[in-house]
């Protein structure tokens, strides 16, 4: 609850405080929003002389927002029941790279003027990781989204969703409206041609409907989307109204052309011949792909000749860089690199560009040409072909993973038998080097040793429950569980006992084997387990540490971190529980350390091939935490 009250205290502070001109309503209650009066916008949300709404622009990784900077009652103030309402608007999305672009945009009743623009992109600014779900959102959402995000339950990557209190849509169907004689005509919302959507909440009979239409083409008579659902017990008595969009690396521009709200009653349609125009610079640089390509076009046949034979030359030249796409790759083609471009990032794979080594192979640091981002580049060995092909489907669909604790896949590069990973440069280096390598001013104290712990716990959690499952296996020698070493087959078991691995080896300062060691120090699960039985398991803190921390707390990792690692699959707890422990939101019990005996003695467990335990996390988390860590 008091996570609850603490995020909506932080909607508050963020709340925007442009102001932008003074308001307008109509004699019958109607809210009409031409001209863009009586709003406020934040982030890179934009309002023009003619009254032109552009959300987003050519910018990468933006957020924009427009709400209206009044509160509305939605709700009877005696009885609680929500109110009939209406609203429409015109709209248009146009990418600038082709088919490719931002996350599209958003229709939302909120109790908050406005999100937080530092909320993740990919959830239109409306949401984080961590309120996703929520009862206590109180959010209400028409989202027009334009990417295909597999976690969020996306059908496709042009479609229209009924949203509340996460982007899970309730309801969503493929853009398209219906003729007169009941026959669907499909719509790209990302074309660029204006539309009109309209959104209508009947009281009496508890539904929701969602219509959808171009600009030319008068309101169909069957919505897009209709939902039998009663909105009071999601809407507060006095809610927000606005819109929302976002853009990632590829951009799009996202237009309100006019917009009209009405309570307790039907708005009425909007007057097409007052719409404002597309300003004409934005219009150069939304279509400057085109004009390029018709120059390119007009170009002499003579000079045409001439440019295919330099190309065929440059081609001959360049032949060994080059590489072959076959056409069970073209479906992943946004994931892959040219092997040249990475081959002039890491000047040539030269060993002074080595970051490090790992299970799956040698990683080093290149800075991407023209662009100049900094990658690191995993280069692997990989011959098998049919191998190749199922390796590299698991790549295009990891690559969408986006979570704040996990290095983001960017994607990929198939040469001559070697697979070539491409991922973000952490710039701060590895966790093994703050660790092991660090001067005696940079050691990690405790509170960072914790946060890291935990941080790296939430990534694996999303991984767990919140995406898809793989089974291919990889790691390094330490982090990998008994079962997984004797079967093979990785398990979201295999990934927590790796997990408590690593929790053991952040407080401890150690590598988790050192054959160098002493009988009873050699394994570090075995050193730590030894010391909680003698009744002094404080003894295995790192000294680095010194005498800043939390004695309960330091308990708390050494002990769960034990669990994790047990060497019983079925003693291994779920993600969940372990962020419920680190959270303290439940307790370890008192007798853990008799009730781990029993169980190592006895043995048993799930069984590691179960299609339930399956893990996609072999490949992100058990071989590179501590060689790429975060």
């Amino acid at each position: 609850m008091m996570f609850q009250l603490i995020m909506v205290l932080l909607l508050f502070l963020f709340t925007p405080k442009k102001v932008v001109c003074q308001g307008t309503n109509t004699n019958d209650g109607e809210l009409n929003f031409n001209g863009g009066k009586n709003l406020y916008t934040t982030g890179s949300a934009n309002l023009n002389n003619n009254g032109l709404l552009t959300l987003t622009n050519s910018t990468p990784r933006t957020t924009g927002q427009v709400f209206y900077n009044r509160p509305l009652q939605f709700k009877d103030s005696i009885n609680g029941t929500a109110y009939s309402f209406s609203t429409t608007f015109v709209f248009a999305i146009e990418f600038h790279n082709g088919s490719y672009g931002g996350f599209g945009l958003a229709f939302v009743i909120s109790p908050t003027r406005g999100f937080p623009i530092s909320f993740p992109r990919n959830y239109l600014g409306i949401f984080n990781i961590s309120n996703m779900g929520y009862p206590s959102n109180h959010i209400v959402a028409i989202e027009l989204d334009t990417t295909f995000d597999q976690p969020l339950g996306d059908i496709d990557a042009n479609h229209v969703g009924i949203d509340i209190n996460s982007l899970v849509s309730d309801k969503a169907d493929s853009a398209h409206y219906f003729k007169d004689d009941g026959t669907p005509t499909n719509l790209s919302l990302s074309s660029g041609d204006l539309m009109q959507l309209w959104v209508e909440y009947d009281s009496k009979h508890k539904q929701l409907n969602v219509t959808l239409h171009p600009l030319l083409v008068p309101k169909p008579k069957i919505p897009l989307l209709s939902l039998q659902k009663d909105l009071s017990q999601y809407l507060l008595e006095y809610m927000y109204i606005g819109f929302t969009s976002a853009t990632g690396e590829l951009t799009a521009s996202h237009y309100i052309f006019d917009w009209k709200f009405k309570m307790n009653g039907t708005v009425s349609d909007i007057n097409h011949s007052r719409l404002p125009k597309i300003p004409l610079e934005d219009q150069l640089e939304s279509h400057s792909l085109k004009r390029i390509l018709i120059i390119s076009l007009s170009v002499s046949g003579a000079v045409l000749v001439i440019f295919l034979i330099l190309g065929l030359w440059l081609f001959l030249k360049k032949k060994k860089l080059m590489e072959v796409l076959e056409d069970w790759e073209v479906q992943f083609g946004p994931h892959r690199f040219a092997y040249k471009d990475l081959h002039t990032a890491t000047k040539g794979f030269k060993g002074t560009e080595l970051l490090g080594r790992g299970g799956f192979g040698k990683v080093y640091k290149g800075t991407l040409p023209v662009s100049n981002i900094e990658i690191a580049v995993k280069r692997v060995s990989h011959d098998s072909r049919q191998g190749m092909r199922e390796f590299i489907a698991e790549i295009a669909t990891i690559g969408r993973l986006r979570h704040p604790n996990l290095v983001r896949l960017q994607g990929y590069c198939r040469h001559k038998g070697e697979l070539y990973l491409v991922y973000d440069c952490m710039p701060k280096g590895s966790l093994d080097k703050l660790l092991y390598h660090q001067q005696p001013m940079e050691i990690l104290d405790w509170s960072q040793r914790f946060k890291i712990i935990k941080d790296v716990s939430y990534g694996l959690c999303y991984l767990h429950e919140q995406w898809v499952q793989t089974s291919h296996v990889a790691g390094t020698l330490g982090y990998i569980s008994p079962e997984l070493s004797r079967t093979g087959k990785a398990s979201t078991s295999s990934d927590v006992f790796a997990l408590g691995v690593v929790m053991l080896e952040i407080t401890c300062g150690r590598k988790p084997i050192l054959p160098r060691a002493s009988q009873s120090k050699m394994v570090l699960n075995d050193w730590v387990l030894e010391c909680w039985e003698n009744g002094d398991i404080m003894q295995v803190l790192d000294h680095k540490i010194g005498h800043e921390y939390i004695e309960k707390q330091v308990a708390l990792v050494l002990k769960l971190g034990l669990l994790c690692s047990h060497p019983v699959a079925a003693m291994r707890p779920s993600m969940s529980s372990v962020i419920q422990n680190l959270d303290n939101v439940v307790q370890l019990p008192h007798n853990l350390l008799d009730i781990m005996k029993d169980q190592e003695i006895k043995g048993g467990g799930e069984a590691p091939d179960s299609p339930a335990s399956r893990s996609i996390t072999p490949l992100t988390f058990t071989e590179s935490f501590l060689s790429r860590g975060r």
